[in-house]
């Protein structure tokens, strides 16, 4: 995968990566010494915003860093060496996506069966969702019924999750299954859409088929008509650029070749030894297919492991969102499987089954208020009816699988006497001041992702932004505070003038954007008696 879509290609004055083509930011991991690849991540945006973060790694490598081999279930132990871990984090506006789809879903089976109808599919259709615990349980609810013989049973909504990342936003089932052969036979159609698309190295935003109808003058409907037609005949999906296939099948083969290959080819191109470079070249391609569709087909169309979920909630101080948590899970037969998060933060959903209390409210109807925000008040479940809990009340116990009770955060570094402990994916340093913790996270998760401080940059508090590229933007209407500004990476700045609870929030919002996990992947331990200095000496 890290070959399919971290390929560098030029265009026009600049360069690309092909995952580029189908707006994914692509970020992988290697060993440090192996050089293996221990990881991808592909993140899907919408302009410049987050949908999902979509990673794939070694199981067994990613159980020692986040240090869970006590709570790792045998089944999953056993499932370690032959599979691959698939986390799926939904931002908020890929949040918003997903309830979008279960409102379509919930809308056609009411169509189909008038049976479908509770207090709260009402609101559920007309209110103005947002990315709350309240939108996102019903949303999978509505997206794990799956019409059969008549009746409406609920299957796992991992089902649904796991097909529409790896179908729909990764196209993954087309990648890794497609023929040169039939992309030849297509691309040579005396077509005008087929010519049309075959003339667009990318699209210049989403709505690819308005563009290639624009250019051909028919109207839209027609083209998702060609769509669906080349994906029967020839499986090749046109909302992908014709430039994506063509980069993919040129640039990737060469990449995968042995140092001796590539020598080779090298002395047959400088003697003009066309047979052997040809003969180079096809085996080269030969290879490339092979493993494409052999490796990575195979993995897609493989079974998801039946392995424990594990709950996440990425921001601690959601008390009540852990209530609400907990409480369902006292209630349900089979655990809430999925994500509660403040909308400010994303969400991981993987592997994710609703709880059998959500059943329970399509006959007694949804809480009262389904537009209150997650931070709002959680609710505590009863038999009868649904009790305000007061935010202030704190859950008597910590779900089991809640970002709290995680084991990275059991196994905290310990606070030194002489520096704030910081850890990044298991490299720890200890550091004075306050301005050098959020230097080393922020170093670091730029080092993981070359892109997450252009991202980051968008991110602001009341007034001000964390990073940017000078200081009047770091501090606007203070030019007294303009020389407290640090220098990170090649371009941009930092602020330092924060306190010990800001720092520890920049950090969090930080861990966000990078979709790491902030207590596991990145662990900080301030201490009591270090410089309280934000910016040092």
């Amino acid at each position: 995968m890290t070959i399919m879509f971290a390929q560098p290609m030029a265009r026009d004055k600049g360069v690309i990566e092909l995952a580029r083509h189908l707006r994914l930011a692509f970020n992988y991991r290697t060993h440090p010494e192996t050089h293996q690849v221990t990881g991808v991540t592909l993140k899907k945006l919408q302009s410049k915003k987050p949908l999902y973060s979509l990673t794939f790694s070694n199981k067994d490598l990613r159980v020692g860093q986040m240090s869970q081999t006590e709570v790792v279930p045998v089944v999953e132990t056993e499932a370690v060496a032959q599979s691959v871990r698939f986390e799926i984090a939904a931002h908020p506006e890929g949040i918003k996506e997903i309830i979008t789809k279960a409102r379509a879903r919930l809308r056609l089976l009411r169509k189909n069966d008038p049976n479908v109808s509770a207090s709260w599919v009402n609101d559920f259709l007309t209110l103005e969702p947002g990315a709350t615990a309240w939108w996102l349980e019903h949303a999978i609810y509505a997206l794990s019924l799956t019409p059969k013989e008549g009746k409406l049973p609920r299957t796992s909504f991992a089902g649904w999750l796991a097909h529409e990342m790896l179908h729909r936003v990764l196209h993954l089932n087309v990648l890794a299954g497609f023929t040169r052969e039939n992309l030849h036979k297509l691309a040579a159609l005396d077509d005008k859409v087929a010519r049309a698309w075959c003339s667009a190295t990318s699209f210049a935003n989403s709505n690819w088929a308005e563009e290639i109808a624009k250019q051909v003058s028919c109207d839209p409907q027609t083209v998702y008509n060609r769509q669906k037609a080349s994906r029967a005949e020839y499986g090749v999906d046109i909302a992908m650029p014709y430039g994506f296939y063509r980069d993919l099948l040129v640039l990737a083969p060469t990449s995968l070749t042995t140092p001796e290959n590539r020598s080779a080819l090298m002395k047959a191109m400088s003697r003009g030894d066309a047979e052997k470079t040809l003969a180079l070249l096809a085996g080269a391609a030969k290879d490339f297919d092979r493993q494409r569709l052999g490796i990575v087909g195979s993995a897609i169309k493989g079974p998801l492991g039946q392995i424990a979920v594990e709950m996440v909630v990425t921001d601690t101080k959601t008390a009540a969102i852990k209530a609400r948590t907990a409480a369902l899970r006292a209630s349900a037969k089979k655990p809430v499987r999925a994500t509660l998060a403040n909308p400010s933060l994303p969400t991981r959903v993987s592997r994710t089954k609703p709880a059998s209390a959500i059943k329970k409210s399509m006959r007694n109807g949804p809480a009262k208020n389904p537009t209150r925000s997650a931070r709002g008040g959680a609710v505590k479940k009863t038999a009868r009816r649904v009790t305000p809990v007061k935010p202030t009340q704190r859950p008597s116990t910590v779900p089991k699988h809640s970002f709290a009770g995680r084991a990275g955060e059991k196994k905290r570094e310990p606070v030194t006497s002489t520096g704030h402990s910081v850890t990044v994916f298991g490299n720890r340093s200890v550091v004075r001041y306050l301005g050098d913790v959020l230097e080393v996270v922020l170093t670091m998760l730029q080092q993981q992702d070359r892109h997450f401080l252009a991202e980051f940059a968008e991110e602001q508090g009341r007034i001000r932004r964390y990073v940017a590229h000078t200081p009047e933007e770091l501090y606007p209407g203070k030019p007294h505070l303009a020389a407290q500004a640090r220098k990170i990476g090649r371009r941009w700045l930092m602020g330092t003038h924060y306190s010990r609870a800001g720092v520890e929030g920049i950090i969090k919002k930080a861990c966000a954007v990078a979709a790491v996990r902030y207590g596991t992947d990145v662990v900080i331990a301030f201490s009591p008696t270090a410089a309280r200095a934000a910016h040092g000496a």
